[in-house]
This record gives structure tokens, C-alpha cells and sequence, in this order.
């Protein structure tokens, strides 16, 4: 008996051992108006819409139909500046420019339907993670071997299709799974550097 134990505690830890994953650092944190007001700290309340990105359990709390959806947009802002002091003539600025204005769309629909008293089923699509930048190439030219058809730019997100189903044991306790369907993206555009000539022997 002590083994099943064992065995059964080990089991509950691994299944939220993925929780403690945090290596995502381009994770919004917003999906939800609400969510966003308290900081991302909604996963013990998760009582609104949002509730299938947040704590699908919360899903049993819907008694009726219910479809909504939020969006956002991000427009990340930066600057570059590179200056590099030459023997006699002093600091050269090479570079001194800043990032082009973009938009990067984020948000979350969702679709609940309770199937009993109990069990409500859930369908939810959202975008947890994603940003990008873009330079000018033509203000990076002086270091790039004045290629003036070199890109300077970045973009990484992620799209979640997630079905989801809750059980309510009681009015204190549910119980929610979803299985998360990622699609995610990177596109990375840059200068390497100089390649030195090749030679054949």
C-alpha cells in the first residue's frame, strides 16, 4: 500500500512539474482584460472567458453558452547605437538609429458549452506568446560590408489551439484538462559578419 502511495505522489508531481517550466521569456502574461488589470495573477480565480489559458477548471463554472474574445496589439519600440573610436580620429558613430514601428497582433476567443450539470466542454484559441523587431538595413550599412540589401529584422510567436473539458465535483472543487495544440514561428534576418575569402589547396 505504501508503494501505490509512493508511486501515485510521484505521478501528481510530474503532471505539474511542467508548470515550473518558465523558460519562455517572450510569454505576454495578458490574455484576458482582467488578467491583465491583476498582473497575471488570475489562475486561483479564473472566473472570466480567459479561464482556458489561465485554469481550465474554471470551466465548470459556466452554466450556459458562452462565447467571447480579447485582443491586443503590441508595438515594441528600441534603439542602437554603435560607436567605435579609431587611432587619431577619435569616436566614429556607425550606427545610430532606432526600431521601425510594427504591429503584433495578440488575443484569445474562446467557446464554452456545458454538456450537463457537470460537464461543461470548452474551446479556446490564443496567441501566449509572440513579438518582433525591425531596423532599418540601410542605418546598419557602415557594418555590414555597405550591403545595403541585408535585413535586420526578428519575429517569434505562438499559437495555441487548446479543447478543454471540466468536471464539478461540488461547488468548491472542479477539476479541467485541456490539450494544448501549439503552432510556433521564429524568423531571424541579420548581418554574421565578414566571411573570410575561401581558398583551395
Amino acid at each position: 500500500m505504501k508503494r501505490v502511495k509512493t508511486l501515485f505522489s510521484i505521478a501528481i508531481l510530474l503532471l505539474f512539474l511542467s508548470t515550473l517550466c518558465l523558460a519562455n521569456g517572450l510569454n505576454l502574461n495578458s490574455l484576458g482584460t482582467r488578467a491583465l488589470t491583476m498582473g497575471g495573477a488570475f489562475i486561483g480565480l479564473a472566473d472570466d472567458f480567459s479561464t482556458i489559458y489561465w485554469n481550465p477548471a474554471g470551466i465548470a463554472q459556466f452554466d450556459k453558452k458562452y462565447l467571447s474574445f480579447y485582443g491586443t496589439d503590441i508595438i515594441p519600440y528600441g534603439a542602437f547605437k554603435f560607436v567605435r573610436t579609431y587611432p587619431g580620429a577619435g569616436p566614429v558613430t556607425l550606427v545610430d538609429t532606432e526600431t521601425q514601428t510594427k504591429h503584433y497582433l495578440s488575443g484569445l476567443a474562446a467557446y464554452y458549452h456545458p454538456v450537463s450539470d457537470k460537464i461543461v466542454a470548452g474551446l479556446g484559441i490564443y496567441v501566449p506568446a509572440g513579438l518582433g523587431t525591425e531596423w532599418n538595413g540601410q542605418a546598419f550599412i557602415l557594418i555590414q560590408n555597405n550591403n545595403p540589401n541585408i535585413n535586420w529584422n526578428s519575429r517569434i510567436g505562438l499559437v495555441t489551439i487548446a479543447p478543454a473539458v471540466a468536471y464539478k465535483v461540488n461547488d468548491k472543487i472542479h477539476l479541467g484538462t485541456s490539450l494544448n495544440i501549439n503552432y510556433g514561428m521564429f524568423d531571424l534576418k541579420r548581418h554574421a559578419g565578414i566571411l573570410p575569402p575561401l581558398s583551395c589547396s
